[in-house]
């Protein structure tokens, strides 16, 4: 694993919430081979698009801090079939859809989903899938336009712009930045505010 990476992944355990005590075995140990995984070429080609996130939402005073997500940009077909299996285990089967290759897989541990991302072969769109981790059963589908400045999230029938930026005013991001993260994107959508740190 990445020496970056694999503090990060301990700081946000101490400090903001424990993924890896809150999964299945399965789940632990696609993580941690995913995390090994990532080279540099998937950090530094395409920066705009990542290979893992820390993704912290806040509506009001609550936050969820136990979003995370982990994806290749250069070996997908070894991604998707450990996400299979681990998927599997979970009795989610996901198809790859035409013209897109597997990229990520994120946990919202709180609201019980994990997602599926898949990437457009020309990095043009990211498709992505949530299902209920317990129930199995999918949840909703999603679009996201990709550019180098900001996406474009399509869901449920409204527009979310995420921004590309490093700054954003929230003590959550103070937080973050001590502890050694990097504020990569930001959405506002009605009430909610979502922060995507690496």
């Amino acid at each position: 694993m990445l020496p970056r990476i694999k503090d990060l992944f301990h700081e946000y355990q101490k400090n903001m919430y424990s993924i890896l005590s809150n999964i299945s075995r399965s789940e632990y140990n696609f993580i941690v081979e995913s995390l090994d995984n990532i080279t540099e070429k998937d950090i530094l080609d395409n920066e705009h698009l990542s290979s893992y996130s820390f993704v912290v939402s806040i509506e009001g005073e609550e936050i969820n801090a136990s979003r995370f997500i982990v994806g290749t940009k250069t070996n997908p077909a070894l991604f998707e079939k450990n996400a299979l299996n681990m998927l599997g285990n979970l009795n989610i089967c996901p198809k790859t859809p035409n013209g897109f290759e597997w990229y990520g897989v994120g946990w919202d541990i709180k609201n019980n989903q994990i997602k599926i991302y898949f990437l457009k072969n020309d990095l043009s769109q990211i498709y992505c899938e949530e299902y209920s981790r317990s129930s199995s059963g999918k949840m909703r589908e999603k679009l996201y336009d990709v550019g180098k400045k900001s996406t474009i999230m399509h869901k449920d029938n409204e527009t979310v712009n995420q921004i590309n930026s490093n700054t954003y005013d929230h003590e959550v991001v103070n937080k973050m930045i001590g502890l050694g993260f990097n504020l990569d994107t930001y959405s506002q959508y009605r009430d909610k505010i979502t922060l995507y740190f690496d």
